[in-house]
């Protein structure tokens, strides 16, 4: 993902987070940031591998993404995990 796309996935990120029903998706790695969003409601570590698996999505796509919303979104990393990982706060 190229750095301009970062920075407007984490605008649409913020923009998203404040009122979730006036910013629809548009793009496909800001409908893939919802699908990961709900996807890691339950608060469970993941790593990106089995994210992607459970999504049938890219590992890269959903590292990318993944990226532009932890901090935005309330996710915590932890790379002293076996293989890192994800958790939604």
């Amino acid at each position: 993902m190229r750095n301009s796309d970062r920075l407007k996935l984490q605008k649409w990120a913020i923009a998203y987070a404040n009122n979730p029903n006036t910013n629809p998706s548009s793009k496909p790695s800001q409908a893939l940031a919802i699908k990961i969003h709900s996807l890691m409601s339950d608060g469970e570590w993941r790593t990106v591998k089995a994210i992607a698996t459970e999504l049938n999505e890219s590992v890269f796509a959903v590292r990318d993404v993944l990226w532009c919303i932890k901090d935005i979104w309330g996710y915590q990393a932890n790379k002293s995990r076996i293989n890192g990982g994800y958790k939604r706060l």
